[in-house]
């Protein structure tokens, strides 16, 4: 996926962008316009968004080893608290990458508890980085990560780099250090930040975007000045500079693209439970009705097992009673596929596995009844079956009942209407 390195005007309301390479170099002409022009040309990109610096206060703070990222950025603006004048719940503080110090010597560190790190902290008003997100999402572009525009200068060992476009500046004074202001202030602001600075740099490089020339030098100070007039634009320069891994980016936190999608599957996850449960409730009563209908067909085939078993005493082979019993009546003269006798065998094998604790004694077929004696635990269950066998298209009688202790035994004769 290409990359737009994208830098917000002022106003906020136009851009300029570059399209980088996978080496992260830019392969095609600047171009500039509104937030919609920026809108058709992002499509199918990833979005860097370099954002005025003037907006972001760089600091770094020292705190011990061992803390994951979430632990640092909720302690972070509390080991800075005494340094800045606006309330905490007002700012944003995102972090880049930490570097390894120690409270004492390597040699004498008894404890790896000893060790300390300092992270590199950018602190933001939270209504400027609302209003940035706020403005390009209104326009349809979701930035994938949002960036001061400083850390996009050179970076080299010894050096300072300083970026003057218009009236304004942007300095790099390490690698996530540096501050922006006015132009009219930089002189000043160098020479003050030049005093507690140590390392001082041996030389501060100025690349100068403006057509005129730029009068600049530092009072009390052997750091060389050395200032370069470009003749390109401002986020050329920065691109070609432009290394992701020295940035901070300000989307971290609560403005992170896991925090969003976290607050998704929350805001989603009762719902998505409650789907589970009655997908898996619709899986269980589909599970228990096969296995009611398994049982069920087992249990009918065990009464026409009985059936055949009452009819042909001395048969040895079970194996398809169907067709065992198609060439029993064939032998007979009494088969086919529609033969009564065939019917009303399904019939009643099927409407006895429906009563609990039927149980089939006898049969008694003479080509134009079926005479079937059945013992059952109540008169109403014998009745409750000639009316179901009645239902079926067959004439239906009861021919007698015996009441023997606490079952029944009953005799129905059976024929096609």
């Amino acid at each position: 996926m290409e990359t737009l390195l994208v830098q917000l005007d002022q106003n906020q309301q136009s851009a300029r962008w570059l399209v980088l390479d996978d080496k992260g170099q830019p392969n095609a002409a600047m171009r500039s316009g509104g937030l919609e022009q920026l809108k058709d040309f992002s499509q199918q990109r990833r979005i860097f968004c370099l954002v005025d610096g003037s907006n972001i206060f760089l600091d770094s703070v020292v705190l011990p080893s061992g803390r994951n990222r979430r632990k640092l950025l909720q302690a972070i603006p509390f080991a800075l608290e005494d340094d800045l004048a606006e309330d905490l719940e007002s700012l944003h503080f995102a972090i880049g990458k930490e570097q390894s110090d120690t409270a004492a010597n390597d040699e004498e560190a008894e404890e790896p508890a000893g060790k300390q790190i300092t992270v590199p902290v950018a602190i933001i008003s939270r209504d400027n980085l609302s209003q940035w997100l706020d403005t390009l999402s209104e326009a349809g572009i979701r930035p994938h990560a949002l960036f001061p525009d400083l850390l996009a200068l050179p970076q080299n060992e010894g050096e300072w780099h300083v970026l003057v476009d218009g009236d304004k500046a942007a300095v790099r004074t390490g690698q996530q250090s540096g501050f922006s202001c006015d132009l009219a202030n930089l002189e000043v602001l160098l020479e003050a930040c030049l005093k507690q600075h140590e390392p001082k740099p041996t030389r501060i490089q100025i690349l100068n975007h403006n057509p005129s020339e730029l009068a600049l030098s530092l009072q009390d100070t052997d750091v060389e000045l050395v200032i370069k007039n470009m003749d390109q634009a401002a986020l050329t320069t920065l691109a070609r500079s432009f290394d992701k891994a020295s940035q901070i980016d300000l989307l971290q936190g609560e403005f992170s693209f896991r925090e969003e999608y976290g607050k998704l599957i929350k805001n989603w996850l009762a719902p998505a439970v409650l789907l589970g449960a009655l997908l898996l409730l619709t899986v269980v009563a589909k599970s228990v009705t096969y296995i009611q209908l398994e049982s069920k067909s087992e249990t009918l085939k065990e009464q026409k097992l009985e059936a055949y078993k009452t009819v042909f005493p001395n048969s040895k082979n079970f194996t398809d009673l169907r067709q065992q019993l198609q060439n029993k009546l064939d032998s007979l003269g009494g088969g086919g596929e529609n033969s009564p006798l065939l019917q009303i065998m399904d019939a009643v094998a099927t409407q006895i596995s429906t009563i609990a604790g039927a149980t089939l004694q006898a049969l008694d077929y003479n080509g134009d009844y079926l005479d079937i004696e059945l013992i059952v635990g109540e008169f109403q269950q014998l009745e409750k079956m000639r009316q179901q066998l009645q239902n079926q298209g067959l004439n239906a009688e009861i021919k007698s009942t015996d009441k023997e202790g606490d079952r029944v035994i009953g005799e129905i004769r059976l024929r096609l209407q």
